[in-house]
């Protein structure tokens, strides 16, 4: 931890091969965990070692576990410039909302119960005082039983109704690192109090889940690479001829 990533790392197309083909050669436990977390962690993590696109990673975090522990809803936000997220960019591009300088958290998915409208908290602002925007400043997780009792999101206009609309009782956190950098933040809200045992759980998860979107960050950028290396191509077979 506190260290970035090696600048001097190039990721290859032999290498996605190798990567896909390691997952899809490795043998299959069928035999259930003891412990029915664990078999959940198992599953998740299985999907999003499958997945093969950006999008499909970012929405199979938090389909997989709102599939798997009913009542829960998870949010992913990652850490980027309104250029960069599909949302805000054309919103700025029809001059339907400025271009903020700096990076923001941006709401790339979400799932479980009652998914909210993702536009309705969708950007944060790092200074804000949402839970997840308090998660990135601090690099710290957290863990709510009753927000209710919480003066600071009680009396917010902003939070309290969209909570007590989905219901939500437990609140808790975790910060998306990978190597001491961080991309984001992901939030957990349940309908019940989250007991020790699943907060603890949920950081393992999110520990997979920081790693599968920086993997597919990686392979994002290698085939945005390739596809300007073949156009460069193109345009050069063109000349020469």
């Amino acid at each position: 931890a506190g260290h970035g990533m090696n600048t001097e790392f190039r990721p290859t197309s032999e290498m996605g091969a190798l990567v896909r083909a390691a997952v899809a050669a490795a043998p299959s436990i069928e035999e259930p965990l003891a412990d029915p977390r664990l078999e959940m962690l198992r599953g998740i993590t299985r999907q999003m070692a499958t997945a093969e696109d950006f999008e499909t990673v970012l929405q199979s975090i938090v389909s997989a576990l709102g599939d798997r522990e009913p009542g829960i809803l998870a949010r992913v936000f990652l850490l980027m410039e309104d250029h960069q997220c599909g949302i805000c960019r054309p919103r700025v591009e029809a001059g339907q909302m400025p271009a903020h300088p700096g990076r923001a958290l941006h709401l790339v998915a979400e799932g479980g119960y009652r998914p909210g409208d993702p536009t309705v908290l969708h950007r944060v602002p790092l200074d804000s005082k949402l839970p997840v925007a308090e998660i990135a400043r601090t690099r710290q997780a957290f863990c709510i039983d009753d927000w209710h009792v919480i003066e600071q999101f009680a009396t917010d206009q902003r939070i309290a109704p969209l909570w007590n609309a989905l219901g939500v009782v437990g609140v808790a956190g975790y910060p998306l690192e990978v190597h001491g950098e961080l991309i984001g933040a992901i939030g957990y809200l349940a309908r019940r109090t989250i007991t020790p045992n699943e907060f603890e759980v949920f950081g393992i998860y999110a520990d997979q889940a920081a790693m599968a979107i920086k993997s597919a960050y990686l392979f994002r950028d290698l085939a945005r690479a390739k596809d300007r290396l073949e156009i460069e191509n193109e345009y050069l077979q063109a000349v020469v001829d």
